[in-house]
């Protein structure tokens, strides 16, 4: 049987909830530590923002290959020579945005080289939302613990439901744990999803942001990363038997409950 990689689109209502930060460590950690040939795409390509919290020189774009450049993942950038990353250019071209809708092609013919897809969308129900959406086996809706936020979510699940066989998963970031946010209870019965990870508030994350750097590879055991290698090992098992990649010290650290 031919390798088909799983694609999964990280999407969310609105913009400033965190989903660059949770696709690229997601893809990250799922490289790192659970040894999956991962690529990341930035399918955000009217407000890129992976590159700058990457620093990801200037390699083959996703621009190109929706243009028709030929297709070579020899010449994608490897982060941490770890993962591969496709990033969008800093600087839009007019035919981009029309030429996103070709998203889903590009995809299918990146599938047979990886394990897993990541793909980084643009936030809203946008036409660059809707490609990422239409590339997805899975799709994980980023969302803040606020109303705003939730309302927003409710759109883009409504969007979800006309695509049937898409999965939907939701995950709550920016957690402080206080009183004026929204509990899971209320956040299942607003949106009609279970929310399947709470990551922590982590002033980490904007360090390593400002330094170009994702927080996994920065700061391992932070609260943040431990609770996004929890996030990656809960949606990844159902498709993959992780254990067997785990390295003797991971699994040491697990036993211990350090690594997640």
């Amino acid at each position: 049987m031919e390798k088909r990689a799983l694609v999964i689109s990280v999407i969310s209502g609105k913009g400033g909830v965190g989903k660059t930060v949770v696709s690229s460590n997601f893809a990250y950690i799922a490289a790192r530590d659970f040894k999956l040939n991962t690529l990341l795409i930035d399918a955000n390509i009217t407000s890129s923002h992976l590159s700058s919290i990457m620093k990801t020189p200037t390699f083959l774009n996703l621009n190109e290959l929706l243009a028709g450049k030929k297709l070579d993942p020899s010449k994608f950038y490897v982060y941490d020579n770890t993962l591969s990353v496709l990033p969008s250019k800093v600087f839009l071209g007019s035919k981009d945005y029309s030429n996103i809708s070709k998203l889903k092609k590009v995809v299918s013919k990146l599938r047979p080289k990886y394990d897993l897809i990541v793909v980084d969308s643009a936030p809203g129900i946008g036409r660059e939302a809707l490609a990422a959406i239409e590339a997805a086996d899975i799709c994980l809706i980023v969302s803040t613990p606020f109303v705003p936020s939730l309302t927003d979510v409710i759109r883009v699940k409504d969007v979800l439901k006309e695509l049937k066989e898409k999965r939907a998963k939701l995950v709550l970031n920016m957690i402080e744990g206080e009183g004026y946010e929204i509990n899971e209870d209320e956040v299942k019965y607003i949106t009609g999803l279970p929310v399947i990870s709470r990551l922590p508030f982590d002033e980490r994350v904007l360090d390593s942001v400002a330094a170009g750097e994702l927080i996994a590879k920065a700061y391992p055991f932070s609260s943040f990363s431990r609770a996004m290698r929890s996030l990656v090992y809960n949606v990844l098992s159902e498709e993959f038997y992780l254990e067997d990649r785990l390295s003797r010290w991971q699994k040491f650290l697990l036993w211990f409950k350090n690594f997640f």
